[in-house]
C-alpha cells in the first residue's frame, strides 16, 4: 500500500490546494512540492523527475515511533 497525501504542487494529475499569493508555491516555475508519503514494508515508489534542475530533500521517519 502507498498514500500520498499532497499538501503543495502536483503530483501526476493531482494537485493540492493552492499556496497563498505571496508564497514562494504560488510559481509554477518553482515546482514547489510538499508531500508525505506512506509505504507498507517492502513497498516501492519511484520519485517522479523534476522538469528543472531543483532542491530536493527528502525525510524519512518510522511511524511506529510516533505511536
Amino acid at each position: 500500500m502507498i498514500e500520498i497525501d499532497l499538501i503543495a504542487g502536483e503530483l501526476n494529475d493531482f494537485k493540492a490546494l493552492s499556496p497563498t499569493p505571496d508564497s514562494w508555491a504560488a510559481n509554477p516555475e518553482n515546482e514547489v512540492a510538499v508531500w508525505t508519503i506512506k509505504l507498507e514494508a517492502n513497498a516501492k515508489w519511484i520519485l517522479p523527475a523534476s522538469k528543472q534542475n531543483v532542491n530536493r530533500g527528502l525525510y524519512f521517519t518510522m511511524e511506529s515511533l510516533f505511536n
